[in-house]
């Protein structure tokens, strides 16, 4: 790298990351940067909460902020341990157990500053198991050819399931289109595919709770 030329913030905020997994001289490989460098940006995430430069420029120039590095690391291992929990939760937990009273504000502001934004939520389910899924597949494809092999799903469909949820509209205007919110009868179907086609079909009316109970009555 360039003698005496800073890092950006995205180069610095990418050694931050790998810091989380990577050791000194593996960062300095991937990156390109010396060790000293390397060194630098993490002792800048200790000391002041954050590795971007405008950020800790601010700080400098600043007052002094209200979490110190010990209760920002506290605030980011919640966040990664727990990426759902609401601010103020965090906010009571930095009271309870770091002695601290902020803001809802200054939580997301310091998030933000480490690098954390609001995202939409994607699950994994607990059950699911990396070594059993391999080891599933190892024993189908040494068992079993792809001729062999029949896929089956289930699905249902109702009269709101072709409703497409984005459209174009004019800016500043919404979007609308007449359609049912009534869904209607509700069926399931079970098909089992393979490479030939659609091998078979089971189509089933669902029954609701309502009409369950007057049958059971």
């Amino acid at each position: 790298m360039t003698r005496g030329k800073s890092l950006s913030d995205d180069l610095r905020g990418a050694i931050f990351n790998m810091a989380l997994t990577l050791d000194v001289p593996q960062i300095c490989r991937y990156t390109g940067c010396k060790t000293r460098t390397v060194q630098r940006v993490l002792q800048d995430y200790r000391r002041k909460g954050t590795v971007m430069r405008e950020h800790l420029q601010q700080e400098m120039r600043g007052a002094k902020r209200a979490m110190t590095c010990g209760d920002v690391q506290f605030l980011t291992g919640i966040v990664r341990h727990s990426p759902d929990v609401y601010l103020d939760e965090l906010r009571e937990m930095l009271e309870n157990r770091r002695g601290i009273e902020v803001t809802e504000a200054t939580i997301w502001r310091t998030l933000k500053r480490c690098g954390f934004t609001v995202k939409k939520l994607t699950r994994d389910a607990l059950e699911r198991s990396a070594e059993k899924r391999a080891a599933f597949r190892y024993n189908h494809g040494s068992q079993y050819t792809a001729e062999q092999t029949v896929f089956v799903d289930e699905s249902s469909f109702d009269r709101r399931t072709s409703i497409r949820n984005h459209a174009w509209a004019l800016s500043g205007r919404r979007a609308i289109r007449k359609c049912f919110f009534v869904r209607g009868r509700r069926y399931s179907l079970l098909p089992a595919i393979s490479l030939d086609g659609m091998l078979h079909v089971n189509i089933v009316e669902a029954v609701s709770c309502e009409e369950l109970g007057h049958c059971n009555g």
